[in-house]
């Protein structure tokens, strides 16, 4: 009951000589197939390439009593396998449960999430180096003028050239930053 109803894929148990001796789950649906045509068929009949080989190159780590996970393609889907080994009373691996499930939405929302934290960094340094120079000059600029006599207009003049110059770079960079947060959301 629990394997036909299995979520979002299948669980199958197979013998150590790759023979399918159960199959089930609520993905058969997905695919319009009868999972029970495969039960006394090599998984090298029903299952992809790519997921047969990885067992086959797996088996004898699962046969020692391993377990195993890896993610494949099926049908364009994303697929986790996840392979537990079975042992009889005397310990030795007679059979192994493959577990799949779709995985796909799951591996979109963590690409979406890599998108994002990219964006993120990006801003932090914006931020952090960007911001930084223009505010230092604006400070500089400041401090000079303090400094000077009032009589020095024509100095004076320059410095707030420079500030006025320094404080439009800050204006972009800030533009910048804003661009890319509306980007994340």
């Amino acid at each position: 009951m629990l394997a036909s109803n299995f979520p979002d894929g299948s669980i199958s148990l197979i013998d150590k000589n790759l023979k399918f001796l159960y199959t089930g789950g609520a993905g058969y649906k997905n695919y319009d197939v009868n999972p029970w045509v495969f039960i006394g068929k090599s998984i090298y009949e029903v299952l992809p390439v790519e997921i047969y080989t990885q067992i086959v190159e797996l088996l004898p780590s699962l046969l020692a009593g391993h377990y195993h996970s890896f993610e494949a393609m099926f049908h364009g889907q994303v697929v986790l396998n996840t392979l537990q080994p079975i042992a009889n009373e005397e310990g030795q691996v007679e059979s192994f449960v493959l577990a799949s499930i779709d995985i796909t939405e799951r591996k979109k929302n963590e690409e979406k999430i890599k998108e994002r934290n990219s964006l993120l960094e990006e801003i932090a340094w914006l931020q952090s180096h960007e911001m930084r120079r223009p505010v230092a000059n604006i400070l500089g600029l400041m401090h000079l003028i303090k400094m000077e006599e009032q009589d020095e207009d024509r100095k004076i003049r320059l410095y707030l050239e420079h500030l006025e110059k320094a404080t439009e770079h800050l204006d972009q960079v800030i533009h910048k930053v804003v661009a890319k947060a509306n980007g994340i959301v």
